[in-house]
């Protein structure tokens, strides 16, 4: 069953990787082939809003990777956006005062919102294909095609654990509800509980 297909969610004819709803449900964020994190207006969606100029429907385009965004995830508070790519990067992105700019030469309109990097996460070597907030929000797991999974401390930006079990390529990574146990799956046919 498809409730709507916008035709306005697009990443320059580019495909789409990952997306991820806002908790309250305000906007989402989507990650592209084009390097890209588009932060959309989810009161646009809608039969009678699709065509509606006057609800902007594209609220930020964030242009800080150097590679495919593979994955966004939203914090379970709606702050902070997180962004993981070819890149071998993390990107914490976090709404800031006033609207934003818009690349030179892009043709594009400005930004809606501002949005800034707030957070720099290094120490994957290759891409990051998933994300997932504890939580609590206080940590971030990051899992890479480098074989690993890394825990993120995100009151310092630190990475406090790399885990090492997979001999192949870690897919996804996911928290229990209670924030005790991270679960791992890997293209090495096996799922590791840490």
């Amino acid at each position: 069953m498809i409730a709507e297909k916008p035709s306005w969610i697009r990443h320059e004819g580019m495909q789409i990787f990952s997306i991820d709803i806002q908790p309250g449900g305000l906007r989402f964020a989507t990650g592209g082939g084009d390097h890209k994190v588009r932060i959309w207006n989810m009161k646009s969606v809608g039969r009678d809003l699709d065509t509606d100029e006057s609800t902007p429907k594209l609220l930020a385009t964030l242009r800080d990777h150097f590679g495919s965004v593979n994955c966004v995830r939203w914090a379970k508070h709606g702050r902070y956006v997180a962004s993981g790519s070819d890149d071998q990067v993390i990107l914490v992105h976090e709404r800031k005062p006033g609207s934003g700019t818009t690349e030179f030469g892009s043709g594009e309109p400005p930004d809606v919102e501002n949005w800034k990097v707030v957070m720099t996460l290094r120490g994957h070597t290759a891409d990051v294909v998933d994300l997932n907030w504890s939580p609590d929000d206080s940590i971030l797991a990051s899992g890479s095609l480098d074989n690993t999974v890394h825990i993120w401390n995100m009151s310092n930006g630190i990475c406090t654990a790399v885990l090492r079990g997979h001999s192949s390529l870690v897919k996804g990574v996911a928290w229990d509800p209670i924030g005790s146990f991270i679960a791992s799956q890997s293209d090495d046919k096996t799922v590791i509980i840490w």
